[in-house]
């Protein structure tokens, strides 16, 4: 027993972390917003695809197991994906549908696409610090 502390794996803690966690806040507000909406529209299996894909990318794909340009990509692909969706909110409740909770929605899902942009940045401005030289990775 020479250590007290608990060691957590690498993407939880580190810039794929951030960005899942704050994924995680952005996908309450989002399902919790549409889900009366896509009821009636969409089958429940595309809804469910639609709403979780940005955190599997975000899961799945992580720094070092792929190269830092793919999943820099991918990572701002679920991002944009959580900032439409976001934006889609807005759109709505100016056309009206406010279902009961709308303002909790709201601020959960702005938050969350919001703070997984800092991730992204911070993971960004380590590579560029190293200048990406063959062999040298930022800490994670």
């Amino acid at each position: 027993m020479s250590s007290s502390r608990f060691d957590f794996p690498k993407w939880l803690t580190g810039y794929s972390g951030w960005s899942l966690y704050c994924a995680l806040i952005s996908l309450f507000g989002i399902t919790g917003y549409y889900s009366d909406l896509l009821r009636q529209r969409v089958p429940a299996w595309m809804a469910v695809a639609l709403f979780t894909a940005p955190i599997m990318i975000i899961l799945f794909i992580q720094w070092g197991e792929a190269s830092d340009r793919v999943v820099a990509i991918a990572h701002i692909v679920a991002a944009m994906l959580f900032m439409i969706l976001a934006i889609g909110m807005e759109v709505g409740t100016l056309v009206g549908y406010t279902p009961r909770g709308t303002l909790f929605y709201r601020i959960l899902a702005h938050l969350g696409w919001t703070f997984a942009w800092a991730g992204i940045y911070r993971r960004a401005r380590a590579c560029s610090k190293y200048g990406n030289r063959p062999g040298v990775s930022p800490k994670d």
